[in-house]
């Protein structure tokens, strides 16, 4: 069985340790990622020296004999500061670095969650993902929050209000 914080913590390893996120920010930032667990919102990460960054933290549980399976919801947050504008292709269209640079960071992110096997157990299933995004209010700082619903299998007589 897995707890909320063996979720946050093994999520945000593999984060921290992936070598192509690290190279990612290093190509584009000349610095590596920083990966936070949870954030202290009186005194948030400073964009200009602390992103690119991810936060990892838990939305919410589902547990019960009544339910098929057991639901965590986790929470992974990225940011990039960056306000720089590209030429889209055409005279007449520009990009957002910045933005560029969320998205792609971003699926960097999702990759890594995608691909590891939560706690080394065969019993958790990452699911669907919902990605909401703040790419205008806090220009030039850039977020995606991403959503994941993973499930774990229990069987009757185990105890799952952990």
């Amino acid at each position: 069985m897995t707890d909320m914080l063996a979720l946050t913590r093994s999520i945000a390893t593999a984060i921290a340790d992936d070598a192509t996120v690290t190279a990612w920010a290093q190509a584009n930032y000349s610095r590596d990622h920083e990966v936070f667990t949870g954030i202290d919102i009186r005194k948030p990460p400073d964009p200009e020296t602390q992103y690119p960054g991810v936060s990892v933290y838990p939305d919410s549980k589902a547990v019960g004999y009544d339910l098929p399976k057991k639901r965590h919801e986790m929470g992974v947050s990225v940011g990039i500061n960056n306000a720089g504008t590209t030429s889209g292709g055409s005279d007449n269209l520009t990009e957002s670095t910045g933005f560029v640079h969320l998205e792609t960071f971003r699926k960097l992110v999702e990759n890594v969650v995608f691909g590891i096997w939560v706690v080394g157990t065969d019993e958790i299933e990452v699911g669907s993902t919902n990605i909401q995004y703040d790419v205008i209010d806090r220009f030039p700082n850039f977020f995606a929050d991403m959503s994941w619903v993973l499930t774990e299998q229990y069987f009757q007589g185990t105890p799952i209000m952990t």
